[in-house]
């Protein structure tokens, strides 16, 4: 009867270490890095947007799809700026977004990394 009980303990304690971690890995903690990392992502599709419009005189959706684009570097042939001003202001807009948007990329897959580390970290220690 006692190793009975001592197993049903194992295994109550086993399943509340597992409702713990669940628990802490359901709390969404609001990271900095991670909110600017999207907010210039927002930002910089959003002046892309706004220029394109305004510069050419395509649609909301065109010149968002050609920001879209143009930030991530995937180029197309279907639209291309054809005034002086937007094709200069595009020159910049690469360079400038480019660099913007891998370091966007590298804060989102390095806070989704360490988030998973930890919760690996929290699983190991509590089997010990």
């Amino acid at each position: 009867m006692a190793l009975k009980s001592k197993k049903e303990e194992k295994e109550v304690k086993g399943a509340r270490e597992v409702r713990k971690i669940r628990e802490e890995s359901r709390q969404h903690k609001i990271n900095p890095s991670l909110t600017f990392a999207v907010f210039l992502i927002i930002l910089m599709l959003l002046i892309g947007t706004i220029v394109f419009h305004y510069n050419e005189g395509w649609d909301w959706v065109d010149s968002f799809y050609v920001s879209g684009l143009t930030v991530t570097t995937l180029g197309h042939e279907g639209l291309a700026p054809t005034r002086d001003s937007t094709k200069l202001f595009t020159v910049f807009y690469v360079i400038i977004t480019f660099g913007l948007f891998l370091y966007s990329v590298h804060i989102i897959a390095s806070s989704i990394i360490k988030r998973e580390l930890q919760l690996l970290s929290l699983l190991t220690k509590r089997r010990r």
